[in-house]
């Protein structure tokens, strides 16, 4: 299994050529650093998105895996790009739950203390 963990950046030959080798491999597995009490609600089900902020997450796509902390693999069902925190929380209304919290306003908190930076693009993962 090929892990990878990459930061593509369009202008950038090198990355066009490993976008072409993605396709090329198929599905791609991806590390990420999740806190403890989010990595237990994602491994016994009951968080199924996870939100990550930046351009590096935007080549997962649906079918490749996450690999969770290094411990367990989840598979990616479905990518949303949201542009902008307002629109990322907005977007997440009636689904914090999914998030691995318990209303909208916790869930507002986590999001500021994980991506201060209310700029760029945010991507919300379902995972299966």
């Amino acid at each position: 299994m090929l892990v990878a963990f990459w930061l593509l950046r369009p202008d950038c030959h090198v990355c066009s050529q490993r976008a072409e080798m993605r396709s090329a491999w198929g599905s791609m597995t991806m590390l990420l650093f999740v806190k403890k009490r989010f990595a237990d609600a994602i491994r016994d089900g009951s968080k199924t998105l996870e939100i990550r902020a930046g351009s590096r997450y935007r080549n997962l796509a649906p079918g490749d895996s996450i690999s969770i902390n290094g411990h367990f693999r989840k598979r990616v069902e479905r990518v949303e790009r949201v542009e902008g925190r307002e629109n990322l929380i907005a977007s997440l209304r009636g689904r914090f739950h999914s998030a691995g919290v318990s209303d909208e306003r916790e869930g507002v908190r986590a999001i500021r203390e994980c991506y201060p930076d209310d700029s760029g693009e945010y991507f919300v993962l379902h995972l299966r």
